[in-house]
């Protein structure tokens, strides 16, 4: 990351020289435009982007984003994380880790998102709280002790406290920022 300011320098010098149309309007607007709705930025100010589909980021996905949120608190620009997919989810269900009786670990499957498998995460409602107990009991259930020193009970809270989201990507992503902030990242 200690590069990234160079790289944005050579970015922003090869933007100004961008003679590309999208839909009839040059680039520049388009990509002025889009910084303006999603940040509130405007003209040609940096921006740090990174994204993922709205699904469970694994351990180098998340790094990215801490990557990308501590770089642009650095350097003093604009970082943000986008939802940059909408495909139909790989699975419908959490991967939560259990200790075994012979000590290894496996992944039980907990149902998350009931519906129609073939769907987009985008417009399945957020998931309720009686839904989201009974998620967060089988979760403390299969995990047993390891439980409390997971990060499973700050990410099931912040489902909770984002159940009033307008869908399950936003209920999603509200949980993973509280979890982002309660492990300082």
């Amino acid at each position: 990351a200690a590069h990234w300011p160079a790289l944005l320098e050579q970015s922003r010098k090869q933007a100004k020289q961008q003679t590309v149309q999208l839909a009839g309007i040059p680039v520049q607007q388009v990509r002025e435009h889009t910084r303006n709705q999603i940040w509130g930025t405007a003209g040609q100010a940096p921006v740090i982007a990174c994204g993922h589909q709205p699904d469970f980021a694994h351990a180098g996905v998340w790094a990215k984003h801490v990557a990308v949120r501590r770089t642009s608190e650095r350097i003093g620009v604009t970082g943000g994380h986008l939802v940059v997919d909408n495909d139909a989810p790989k699975r419908l269900t959490l991967q939560v880790p259990a200790v075994e009786s012979n000590r290894m670990v496996y992944p039980h499957d907990i149902e998350l998102i009931p519906g129609i498998e073939q769907a987009a995460y985008e417009k399945r409602p957020p998931l309720p709280e009686d839904t989201l107990r009974s998620i967060r009991d089988q979760v403390a259930a299969i995990m047993q002790e390891t439980y409390g020193t997971s990060a499973m009970p700050d990410y099931l809270d912040g489902l909770m406290e984002a159940k009033t989201s307008v869908d399950f990507v936003e209920q999603h992503q509200r949980a993973r920022m509280r979890l982002d902030y309660t492990l300082r990242a």
